[in-house]
């Protein structure tokens, strides 16, 4: 046995303080975001054993494990002992039973397709009444009567993983701004998901359309740089869908789950009804209403495109590109193509844009959330002092060789993970990722969706 796990064990026997024990439990285990989830855990239990807080087993969840053997035991690089199990009534009945006796807590991270969420969080809630953590990826919620319930929730903790608010770039923003007020925000997240499932080369778990998966970040990124707390009100300016996703053929889908008299043509999976939304693209703006501490009320404009379809020439994105090149800004500097064409067999550019822009009353601050081996366009933030038009990047300071960003999911996952728990365990507050944030942001996400689609359907 090695050391480490040695020391473990060692800690279990004390029985000490039996609430410090916590079971983990995964689900959607073999998605790309459970597996960040499984990959980060050696360094979460490290960083929660400096708390005396300690992991005593993991349970992975998912329906590929169906063609094993369950209950399988295996090994984290020799840490922690695993289960696997092909659905989460599997499970449930073995923890009901191990935790009741012995008193931990009960630890669940949600990566399943967004779908399922609503319907894990109501079955552990039946389960569970006290002593549970749910952090879900985003979104959680997809109807305004699910979150209503939220609302009234107070079991289980429920914190959603926002993981580009724990950002390296979030972080040191967050620092530069402190003391500033914001005036107004633009924000465009591109990608070329639509495309690339026409081919087949994207992942299934990836669902929502361009609003739901690009959107709530941006929108959960917008709150926190603006204190949710500070955030009085909202007004939606407008919600358009600027382009629809198309298949291999160049046709139009026009299937969404919860539209049904869009149902033309139906082409999404069984299992995932969010895989084929509907809007390829999207441009909103929100005015947020903002306290500053007394009893006054400022206001922020901002601007979001959103978009499944590359960077098609939309009027939403030709406004971000304007803002961008105004203020000298090269293309290359934050936008990444890459190049599919030999995976997909037919000319393919996969398109990438994370980038927003701060304005303050004295500066511009741009941010690339893109990680790029490349420097040129690699996570940066640059400074712009707007009565000299000067221009200075203030992250990261010194580049290096090759990407300074953290290129793999795990860095900002193992942060969400270990945040939300020292929320749980009341060491310190998350407020990026706890009830008031999460309320929030898919409060403004569902009202950007259902304003989108009356207006294309009417």
């Amino acid at each position: 046995m090695c050391t480490h796990l040695k020391i473990l064990v060692e800690n279990f026997n004390m029985k000490k303080k039996p609430h410090n024990y916590i079971d983990f439990l995964i689900l959607g285990a073999l998605g790309q975001m459970g597996k960040a989830a499984h990959n980060s855990l050696p360094q979460t239990i490290k960083e929660l054993e400096t708390r005396g807080l300690y992991v005593r087993g993991v349970s992975l969840v998912d329906p590929g494990y169906r063609d094993i053997e369950r209950q399988t035991d295996s090994r984290v690089e020799d840490v922690m002992p695993i289960r696997k199990f092909s659905a989460l009534s599997d499970v449930l009945h073995l923890l009901l039973t191990n935790t009741t006796a012995s008193k931990a807590r009960i630890f669940i991270y949600d990566a399943s397709p967004t779908p399922y969420h609503f319907g894990h969080l109501a079955l552990i809630t039946q389960f569970f009444s006290e002593n549970v953590c749910y952090v879900g990826e985003k979104p959680i919620f997809t109807t305004q009567d699910q979150l209503a319930i939220l609302q009234d929730a107070t079991l289980p903790k429920i914190y959603c993983n926002f993981s580009e608010t724990m950002s390296d770039v979030s972080l040191k923003l967050v620092e530069e701004l402190a003391g500033q007020n914001i005036v107004s925000t633009n924000i465009a997240r591109i990608s070329s998901v639509s495309k690339k499932k026409a081919h087949g080369l994207d992942r299934d778990g990836v669902t929502g359309g361009a609003l739901f998966d690009k959107g709530i970040h941006a929108l959960a990124f917008t709150i926190h740089i603006l204190g949710v707390e500070k955030v009085a009100d909202y007004e939606i300016m407008h919600s358009r869908i600027e382009s629809l996703c198309q298949d291999e053929r160049a046709q139009t889908m026009t299937y969404l789950d919860s539209m049904n008299k869009w149902d033309k043509k139906k082409v999404s999976c069984e299992l995932n009804p969010f895989d084929w939304s509907v809007d390829g693209a999207i441009n909103t703006a929100i005015r947020w209403h903002v306290s500053d501490g007394e009893s006054n009320t400022r206001q922020v404009n901002s601007k979001y495109y959103f978009s499944w379809v590359g960077a098609e020439p939309t009027s939403g994105f030709a406004d971000f590109q304007k803002h961008m090149a105004d203020l000298g800004f090269d293309e290359k500097e934050w936008r990444l193509d890459v190049d599919l064409s030999k995976k997909a067999g037919v000319s393919l550019v996969d398109e990438h844009v994370r980038c927003s822009i701060i304005e303050t009353e004295k500066y511009f601050y741009v941010c690339n959330f893109l990680s790029s081996t490349n420097p040129e366009n690699d996570a940066a933030i640059w400074k712009i002092d707007k009565s000299s038009a000067n221009r200075m990047r203030i992250f990261p300071v010194a580049s290096g060789d090759g990407s300074v960003f953290n290129k793999v999911r795990e860095g900002k996952t193992n942060r969400v993970l270990v945040e939300s728990i020292l929320d749980w365990y009341d060491v310190r507050r998350a407020s990026n990722l706890a009830k008031p944030i999460i309320a929030m942001t898919h409060d403004v996400l569902l009202q950007l969706r259902d304003i989108a689609y009356r207006a294309q359907t009417s």
